[in-house]
């Protein structure tokens, strides 16, 4: 078994508010009129106009106070992002949800220092996937939540030169166009691999991965639709990507960061409909481009088989009671589960709510609510109280054979 870890350099998540940053932070946001919400693992952003909507996200962050902790400058990665805008479009306040009790904002980290008080996970991820499943028991319990309104899928994108876009990629090919796949939330365009010009691509065919919906690109005025069908079946195209892995995905997704079409074949090269003057060849200018800044080291882990794989990927296994779905995911393989960890078989130190609970992402179809089971999990920090199955097999029923193989392995380090 093989296990890549790309270690690349990726642009920071950049805030709005700069300046001295506070050891104690509350907000007190008034005023807006929209609040952009935005998925920091599918990139999919709803724009959130409807009034009683827009105070109950604002009245929960209001209601916390956060107490500063280490430096966010060299991190990466986010679960939600919260912009909030006045009746004329200028923006109040945006912070980046790292968990229900942690957020980055202004460079650094921030833990909620009330254990009781979190921030609404579940009803952010309601509003992003437009679907709010009716339940009674909830309804009784929290009566001043109000239903998420109708959402507008718009994903609102940064604006990129060209160079910017190959500078923040990690794998450009060139490949022939097969087919576009329509999913629930989501298109994937199907591309034989031709030549790879830089970049880790082990496989024979990729797939362009888009969130279904309009991308709008504010600083040019421009909008455009996500996964649009811009290639002509049969031919050659060079695909300038970020790609993306997890163990929550059925194959490797490869994503672009701007509209762009580069064919050689009809001598087209665009982006934002505008043409694109390189003198040199395409193909040796991209990769003279993407070659002119530093990147990080590809780093490739071998296991021996799916054990050791388990172990060497995850900070913790244990036993798991599977007590309820918190949340049903819409754009890749996984939900999101309430759980109580019964027995830590490895890994020490787990952060758990108030209840003793924590919230477990696995891939759908693998466990049943109120049955237990021993899982590898994994985090993103080590303060974070949302977890993911750490390798594509890690969930195991308790008399399954591999559980005997999985003591015997961490009993005999």
């Amino acid at each position: 078994m093989k296990r890549i870890l790309a270690l690349i350099l990726v642009f920071a998540t950049a805030l709005t508010m700069v300046g001295c940053a506070k050891k104690t932070v509350t907000f007190d946001i008034d005023g807006a009129s929209k609040i952009l919400l935005m998925s920091g693992s599918s990139g999919e952003t709803v724009e959130i106009t409807d009034p009683e909507t827009i105070a109950y996200i604002t009245d929960n962050i209001n209601s916390m106070t956060f107490n500063r902790d280490e430096s966010s400058r060299q991190h990466n990665g986010w679960s939600y992002s919260l912009r909030w805008y006045d009746s004329e479009d200028n923006l109040i306040e945006y912070i980046v949800i790292m968990n229900a009790t942690r957020i980055d904002y202004d460079n650094y980290f921030y833990n909620e220092m009330d254990a009781d008080v979190e921030i609404d996970i579940a009803y952010l991820e309601e509003l992003l996937s437009g679907e709010p499943e009716a339940d009674d028991t909830a309804e009784e319990e929290y009566p001043d939540v109000p239903e998420p309104e109708e959402t507008v899928k718009v994903c609102y994108l940064e604006y990129y030169t060209f160079d910017d876009v190959i500078l923040n990629s990690n794998v450009a090919i060139v490949g022939e166009y097969v087919e576009t796949i329509s999913r629930d939330n989501y298109t994937e365009q199907k591309f034989i691999v031709k030549d790879v010009l830089y970049g880790n691509v082990p496989d024979e065919e990729i797939y362009l991965y888009a969130n279904s919906g309009i991308a709008e690109v504010s600083e040019i005025d421009y909008t455009y639709e996500l996964s649009a069908d811009i290639y002509t079946v049969g031919t050659d195209y060079i695909l300038v990507m970020e790609k993306l892995e997890s163990v929550f995905y059925d194959h490797d997704r490869y994503m672009v960061s701007a509209d762009i079409l580069l064919c050689e074949e009809t001598d087209t090269y665009i982006i934002y409909s505008e043409p694109i003057s390189v003198t040199d060849s395409m193909r040796d200018y991209i990769i003279s481009v993407y070659n002119s800044a530093e990147h990080g080291e590809v780093i490739e882990t071998v296991y021996e088989n799916d054990i050791e794989e388990l172990i060497g990927e995850s900070k913790f296994i244990g036993v798991v009671n599977i007590e309820g779905l918190e949340v049903e995911g819409t754009v890749q393989n996984s939900n999101t589960y309430r759980c109580t960890v019964e027995t830590l078989y490895m890994g020490e130190n787990l952060n758990t709510y108030s209840d003793g609970t924590i919230l477990l992402s696995l891939k759908k179809n693998t466990v049943e609510v109120g049955e237990s089971y021993v899982i590898g999990f994994t985090s993103s920090s080590d303060t974070s109280l949302i977890y993911s199955q750490s390798a594509s097999d890690a969930v195991f029923e308790l008399g399954d054979e591999r559980v005997s193989e999985i003591e015997a392995y961490l009993s005999a380090e």
